[in-house]
């Protein structure tokens, strides 16, 4: 008698998870997702294309875009901007910084964001990609350049660190700057929520600066508390409704398997998107370690900033410019969602392929059939 009140109840707590398996999902899909993927990553194409068949279609895109501005792109003087948006051009090749142009010019055209655009051309090299895109976008490009060995792992961390500081360094007469590497595009969300950093940032003025990227894998504590929470929360209560007590192992494996599949199917993109559609308002949580693809500046801070990053460049020729941003005495904080997405498969310092984070993500979740 005892073991089939077990059985019974088991088929019940089976049946209870998945309901909760179903409201999830509808909650999923009622709930706009801030993340962009399916934008630059259609699901339809996503198992047919790789990273560099993506980067062909979105570049086709990107020059249908640009064949309408037929003159210089300038939506607002410089007299009432309240982002200046510096573009680092390194002259990589697959044609990224064509992408992130085009799409900054579909957001701006329709955006209350009052900002401008500068390529800031760190290349030692001419680019024939560079060069078609000044005759719409302004180009800065240093006077003076040093010699680097590129052979040397440190001599290109220190290149990458001074062009990092010599674009921060182009400033307009705007509130803030928003510093992006060519290889990091904007979501389609990107207007929206650039608003809501500027508020946050006007409302707090001790900030001196927001990443506005951080790759999926290494979001941890946040997230690690956000969905043990949460699983901890469904776990008791479906245990309890079941049992009427804590049966410890029915409600451990309960646990386990929400864990498992918010993991695989939700991530910390969920937590982000109910929170936005709650309150309209992004974010911001303590800065994590990594990565620059787009970090916004208080643009009054930066001249202090900059003599705290060139001195501590030219004393440890060794350290990234992430790491020395993370070690920085200036404070940070770190946007729960990105507002880019990277699509750079190159890495111009390792010299190698790189798997990007959306593709790790897709993949990791093709590998696994709903709903375990």
């Amino acid at each position: 008698m005892r073991i089939v009140r077990w059985i019974r109840n088991f088929f019940y707590q089976l049946c209870l998870i998945s309901i909760v398996i179903l409201i999830l999902a509808l909650s999923r899909s009622l709930v706009p997702t801030l993340s962009g993927i399916e934008d630059i990553f259609p699901s339809n194409i996503s198992r047919h294309f790789n990273a560099a068949q993506f980067n062909k279609w979105r570049t086709r895109r990107a020059n249908l875009t640009l064949e309408r501005i037929s003159k210089p792109f300038n939506l607002t003087s410089e007299d009432n901007q309240v982002i200046s948006v510096i573009i680092i051009a390194s002259g990589r090749e697959g044609y990224f910084l064509t992408q992130i142009i085009a799409t900054f010019i579909d957001i701006l055209q329709i955006s209350k964001l009052y900002a401008s655009i500068t390529i800031c051309n760190v290349s030692l090299a001419e680019n024939e990609e560079i060069d078609r895109l000044s005759r719409i976008i302004p180009v800065i490009k240093p006077i003076k350049s040093f010699t680097y060995d590129f052979n040397k792992y440190e001599q290109r961390l220190m290149k990458e660190a001074n062009d990092y500081w010599f674009c921060m360094n182009a400033t307009h007469n705007s509130r803030y700057t928003l510093l992006i590497e060519d290889d990091a595009l904007p979501v389609p969300a990107f207007d929206s929520l650039m608003r809501s950093v500027v508020d946050r940032m006007d409302n707090d003025q001790r900030l001196d600066f927001i990443k506005l990227y951080h790759p999926g894998d290494l979001r941890k504590i946040p997230y690690y508390f956000q969905v043990s929470i949460t699983c901890l929360l469904i776990s008791l209560l479906l245990t309890f409704a079941v049992w009427r007590s804590i049966a410890w192992l029915p409600f451990l494996l309960t646990f386990a398997f929400f864990v498992y599949h918010f993991d695989v199917y939700y991530t910390y993109q969920f937590f982000a998107d109910i929170r936005y559609a709650l309150t309209d308002s992004i974010y911001v949580a303590m800065s994590e370690s990594c990565c620059t693809p787009a970090i916004i500046y208080r643009t009054s801070k930066i001249p202090k900033m900059l003599h705290y990053f060139t001195i501590r460049s030219a004393s440890m020729d060794h350290l990234a410019k992430d790491d020395i941003l993370d070690e920085a005495p200036f404070i940070s904080r770190l946007t729960d969602t990105n507002l880019i997405i990277h699509i750079g498969y190159i890495s111009a310092i390792r010299r190698r392929a790189v798997t990007l984070d959306v593709l790790k993500q897709l993949q990791y979740r093709s590998q696994h059939i709903f709903p375990f």
